[in-house]
């Protein structure tokens, strides 16, 4: 299933950047193939989301139709837009973040020209631009099980109780290492005086080569518990990080 939804994402991703619709003046994404697995187009759309920062709808096309999936930001109902452009729908559900729709497949064209011109005058370029707020910043020594302990008490966690975020200034860089089959994902190791913490930054491998060890870095991250083979430590959850 993660190699079909991996699969999915990439050929979504080629077609979004070869088509310009990452470009500014394109504030949603539309887009559909055959064979796309209605079981994780969902996910794929939230993925493609977070890379692209901009409502996007994805679809499967099958038999002269299309279904699939929305997935929307902050600030921009896509139940709403697509109400707006029911027209070219057979059918859609769902709430401001996510939803549902069926339509001809002769009819996406359609729907994404008026999408997009929906987007445009919804969404200012700055809308698109992903924003961390950070909820406190801290030094290495506070980043314990005890503070992990107590997170735990806001829980659960989701899009109206977000996980608090957390920022260390001016961490070293001890080493990195790419995991994953493709090295999409990166462990990091940062040194503060005589403490080292671990964190994970998921489908960021690529940074590998601009964090040498001896680097300093700001660092946004979630903090969690790892306890492998019943040993509790402090894991981040790395969310973005800048060298400095």
């Amino acid at each position: 299933r993660r190699d079909m939804e991996k699969a999915i994402v990439d050929q979504a991703a080629e077609l979004i950047e070869q088509a310009g619709y990452d470009s500014d003046d394109c504030r949603a994404i539309v887009i559909g193939a055959e064979g796309w697995h209605p079981g994780v187009i969902g996910i794929v759309a939230s993925r493609i989301v977070d890379r692209f920062h901009r409502p996007a709808v994805l679809l499967n096309f099958d038999n002269g139709e299309a279904h699939g999936s929305a997935r929307s930001i902050d600030g921009f109902s896509i139940h709403d837009a697509l109400t707006a452009c029911q027209s070219h729908l057979k059918s859609f559900g769902g709430h401001a973040m996510a939803a549902g729709l069926r339509l001809d497949r002769q009819r996406v064209d359609a729907l994404r020209d008026d999408l997009i011109a929906y987007a445009n005058d919804a969404l200012t370029p700055e809308d698109l631009t992903p924003i961390l707020r950070i909820d406190a910043e801290c030094d290495m020594s506070q980043v314990t099980l005890s503070l992990v302990d107590q997170l735990k008490k806001l829980a659960p966690f989701g899009r109206g109780n977000r996980a608090p975020l957390f920022c260390l200034r001016r961490a070293q860089i001890a080493d990195t290492r790419r995991l994953g089959n493709a090295g999409q994902h990166l462990r990091i190791n940062l040194r503060h005086q005589r403490m080292v913490l671990q964190g994970i930054a998921w489908r960021k491998g690529e940074l590998s080569p601009q964090l040498p060890a001896g680097v300093n870095v700001d660092v946004v991250f979630e903090a969690k518990e790892n306890d492998w083979g019943g040993n509790r430590r402090v894991d981040l959850q790395v969310k973005d990080l800048r060298v400095v």
